[in-house]
């Protein structure tokens, strides 16, 4: 079973938690993202999971309906989207 020490993790940090379901058929992993802001979790989903939620609420969830978590993945760098960042033509050729 999943365990987090919810109060390691820094605000800013985006997981990427792979789930199944006890009994289920299929091969199919459910994809979800969660993101922690303002100590509080941000998670992807049909409206069912919790938003603006702890950690306790978060584990209550994973703990429900069956679900096993799979895999966790912890987003490690960002890039910036906008503004788009100049290009450097200084080092252009002909």
């Amino acid at each position: 079973m999943f365990k987090l020490n919810d109060s390691q993790v820094p605000d800013g940090t985006v997981l990427l938690m792979g789930i199944q379901y006890e009994g289920q058929t299929s091969d199919k992993v459910w994809t979800y993202a969660l993101l922690k802001a303002g100590g509080l979790w941000y998670i992807t989903g049909n409206g069912k999971a919790p938003v603006a939620a702890g950690w306790g609420a978060v584990n209550r969830w994973l703990e429900r309906d069956g679900r096993v978590v799979l895999s966790v993945r912890v987003a490690t760098g960002w890039a910036d989207l906008y503004p788009v960042p100049p290009v450097d033509t200084s080092q252009a050729t002909e």
